[in-house]
């Protein structure tokens, strides 16, 4: 699991390189706007895929599986705050400021991307 976990973060870190150039070439011409604002959703949901997984493996291995179980019966997503009122009560901050940008990674490139598309 923890492979599969790093070999998504690696791609992530890939793909916002990708959107940072891309964006930049956004910034300088006027071309481009579409097709920047569909990269941007597609990695949106990317990178919360990945956010997904990593809060399921961080709650695994800091907690168990029952915390794993309590968050995915919580609807899915419940694991994304069970995760991180765990690592703010438990004092992992290293890993709290890694949830804390991933989740602004994945939320902040999702609006971004739909107002790019609203200006368009």
């Amino acid at each position: 699991m923890l492979q599969f976990v790093a070999i998504l973060i690696r791609l992530g870190e890939i793909l916002l390189v990708v959107n940072l150039v891309a964006l930049v070439v956004r910034t300088n011409t006027k071309h481009y706007g579409v097709q920047t604002a569909t990269l941007l959703l597609l990695s949106s949901q990317f990178w919360g895929f990945a956010f997904w997984v990593w809060c399921i493996a961080v709650a695994y291995q800091f907690w168990g599986l029952r915390t794993v179980v309590l968050g995915v019966l919580l609807g899915g997503v419940g694991i994304i705050p069970v995760t991180g009122i765990g690592l703010f009560v438990d004092h992992y901050w290293p890993e709290l400021g890694q949830f804390t940008f991933q989740a602004s990674l994945a939320l902040g490139s999702y609006v971004l991307a739909s107002r790019m598309v609203d200006r368009e």
